[in-house]
């Protein structure tokens, strides 16, 4: 293999990494009364914060006057706030293999709202890497930010007809905080990352690196709340993995 791609195979491993275990600290916060709506939206902000000291000290201007911009921006807003909603609420490993799954076998499979919203954040994630790929006038920065304001600005309109009281700032212990600040660090990273590693190597080629998050769901998902993986979802599993590679392949 040639080594130039190692450092972003490296970079869709380490967001495969967080995404297939930040599903737990979301959990917690829903468990003490905040949704993924409004944990999404803090969350997001927190790391829009810690982006923008990143860009100031780098000395990176931004341009986001541009219809690629907020549409990569809307897409991927939509797809972080529908994985985020359907993890907390679904079995972790059945959602994950149903994000992986999205445009296929859908009205067979998709029984209740986080099955839904797991094979449509799957279609989003699709769209996503699709876009970053062929947007090559945009920085990886430029692309990053887009999907930050993405879930800010997405949830903010999901927050106008959700019926749930919006959580005070005075609402989260210390405990809360740091949880938001480990998701905010890790999805800062892990978004210039991804990006990163998306740009250097085909969407679809790409894709076969990101079921490490499959993997990662699995482990986490037993050893920290107990879920069992039941032997259709080891077979779904199974299925997907082979054909995403086969796809890579061709």
């Amino acid at each position: 293999m040639n080594t130039k791609l190692y450092p972003p195979i490296f970079a869709l491993l380490f967001g495969a990494l967080v995404w297939g275990i930040i599903w737990y600290p979301y959990r917690l916060m829903a468990k003490v009364g905040v949704s993924g709506i409004y944990s999404s939206l803090y969350v997001f902000t927190l790391t829009l914060a810690i982006a923008l000291p990143y860009f100031f000290i780098a000395k990176k201007k931004i341009p986001i006057w541009s219809r690629d911009f907020w549409l990569l921006s809307l897409v991927a807003g939509y797809t972080n706030i529908s994985y985020v909603l359907a993890v907390i609420d679904g079995e972790v490993v059945r959602v994950m293999l149903l994000f992986y799954l999205s445009p296929v076998w859908t009205i067979f499979l998709a029984h209740s709202k986080s099955d839904w919203l797991a094979l449509s954040s799957g279609i989003g994630f699709a769209i996503t890497n699709v876009m970053t790929r062929k947007h090559e006038h945009m920085t990886i920065d430029q692309k990053a930010l887009a999907i930050w304001l993405g879930v800010i600005l997405v949830a903010t309109i999901c927050i106008m007809f959700d019926r749930n009281t919006m959580p005070t700032l005075d609402f989260f212990t210390p405990a809360d905080a740091m949880i938001m600040m480990v998701i905010a660090l890790s999805l800062f990273f892990s978004t210039l990352l991804v990006q990163f590693g998306v740009t250097q190597i085909k969407a679809v080629e790409a894709s076969s690196f990101f079921l490490f998050e499959i993997v990662v769901a699995a482990i986490s998902s037993y050893f920290l709340v107990g879920e069992i993986i039941a032997l259709q979802e080891w077979l779904g599993g199974i299925l997907i993995i082979a054909g995403v590679i086969l796809a890579s392949k061709n």
